[in-house]
């Protein structure tokens, strides 16, 4: 039965329960508890209404990730914010330094696939990675690191394989000037089990000429099969960001398939048998500046006229992320696609430069973002805020905070030098090989042949900055 007094009593704790010191689980649980609350007294409260609250009321330190959820392009659920929250808080959140081992035991004890990360004035920064049965850990101090390892064995059983040589199914090769990142062994078994391996070889992932449809083919294919292929290339394309958008593409017709789409899927299997030696090369020494491509391919989808997005990263000349994705709702303008993709780049820089600063690394200058269509580029920069404009404003307005505040520096780029445009559509030969270049994937034939010479030259100039000496347009 509904009492006034005490849906009044409920509304006044849920408007005075500031987040406070406590930590986020602790109070998006009490948070949970008054809505519970509410549902008894038969007056519920929505979750809309719950949402936008905690989003307002959560601290500054929560800042960063409240400010990428306010910039999506669909509503957030609670029980998806409380994951997000949580994990954002386990991750980055810097709390005074305790003992490493401990935080990794736990880490471990629990069954949890989390990274962890601890900087002390004794053993300086340390950070451990851990998923299912295979365990990770980096530091810069050899003595403690040693350590860590002899007290881990005694407390589970656990086997040392010295220096990291494979890492969920990742070949980790070391070479006097970087690490080599090679699938090749995923690749085969791919090429064995559907018999590519003596079928002609090709040299891009997918043909430039016609666009996959979901009216593509009249024979349809059984759809579970052809999700389970797709699901082994995605994982492919954590090392390789140059089949990143072919995997994207084959990936939205995973409902219902047809021959063409297999044609399309054997095409990119074809290209993988030509670049099985390809990984991706990261080089030391680099210099710590994080600069990010971003582009968009307007209306490309024929099937709903939705965009393709992309964006790569870079920390020094070093490939770090890098994503290909369709917006999730139509776009009026080439620049409103863009902009909704630079707001996109903009959540994921403010991400990796956190995750930098977890990990002892601090970037000198404001991350910059290349764009190269001039209407979005402007409107970074610009306060005039036309009507037009309206609709995006979540993602104008954050945007515009980033570039004012000084966290984020916008430039304009010409099309031929934007790297982003490998992960937004299919190219031709020539321009595909000129981009996949410039985005660290290389041939580790020698290396993977045991002739560690090192012959893959680390470029120390960063990709940017040739395009920003022949005139690239600086907006903020």
């Amino acid at each position: 039965m509904k009492s006034r007094s005490r849906v009044m009593s409920l509304k006044e704790r849920f408007l005075n329960n500031p987040h406070g010191t406590r930590s986020i689980q602790k109070y998006l649980q009490h948070m949970q508890a008054i809505v519970d609350d509410f549902a008894l007294v038969d007056s519920p409260l929505s979750k809309d209404d719950l949402v936008l609250y905690t989003l307002a009321s959560v601290g500054l330190e929560l800042k960063e990730i409240v400010a990428a959820l306010r910039a999506r392009d669909t509503p957030i659920s609670f029980d998806e914010l409380y994951n997000k929250l949580g994990d954002y808080e386990i991750h980055f959140k810097k709390d005074k330094p305790t003992l490493s081992f401990y935080i990794a035991m736990a880490n471990y004890t629990h069954r949890q696939n989390r990274f962890t990360s601890q900087t002390t004035p004794h053993h300086g920064n340390t950070s451990s990675g851990r998923n299912n049965d295979q365990f990770s850990h980096r530091g810069n101090n050899t003595d403690f690191l040693n350590s860590f390892v002899k007290n881990l064995d005694h407390k589970v059983f656990a086997q040392d394989l010295s220096p990291l040589h494979q890492f969920l199914g990742v070949e980790v090769i070391n070479t006097p000037n970087g690490l080599f990142l090679s699938q090749h062994r995923h690749i085969d078994e791919l090429l064995h089990t559907f018999g590519i391996t003596g079928t002609k070889e090709v040299y891009t992932p997918m043909c430039n000429t016609s666009a996959l449809t979901l009216q593509n083919g009249s024979s349809h294919l059984e759809p579970t099969p052809y999700r389970k292929l797709v699901g082994a290339l995605q994982y492919l394309s954590l090392t390789r960001p140059d089949v990143c958008f072919a995997v994207n593409s084959l990936s939205q017709i995973m409902h219902s398939p047809t021959e063409r789409h297999w044609t399309a899927f054997k095409r990119l299997l074809r290209y993988l048998k030509a670049t099985i030696h390809h990984g991706l090369y990261l080089c030391r020494g680099t210099p710590l500046t994080l600069q990010a491509f971003n582009d968009s391919d307007w209306g490309g989808d024929r099937d709903n006229g939705r965009s393709t997005i992309g964006y790569i990263f870079y920390l020094g000349s070093n490939t770090i992320s890098w994503k290909s994705r369709r917006q999730k709702s139509v776009s009026r303008s080439s620049s409103e696609a863009e902009y909704k993709a630079i707001a996109d780049s903009t959540a994921e820089i403010l991400w990796v430069t956190n995750l930098l600063e977890e990990l002892g690394l601090t970037v000198p200058k404001s991350p910059a973002l290349f764009c190269d269509n001039t209407g979005a580029t402007y409107l970074c920069s610009n306060p005039v805020f036309h009507s037009r404009m309206k609709h995006i404003a979540l993602d104008y307005h954050f945007v515009r905070e980033c570039v004012t505040n000084g966290s984020l520096r916008v430039h304009h780029i010409s099309t031929k030098d934007q790297l982003a445009d490998i992960l937004t559509k299919a190219l031709g030969r020539p321009q595909f090989l000129h981009l996949r270049s410039k985005i660290g994937v290389t041939n580790g034939a020698s290396i993977l042949r045991g002739r560690v010479n090192d012959s893959l030259s680390c470029k120390k100039q960063s990709p940017a900055s040739h395009a920003l000496s022949v005139g690239c347009l600086p907006l903020s």
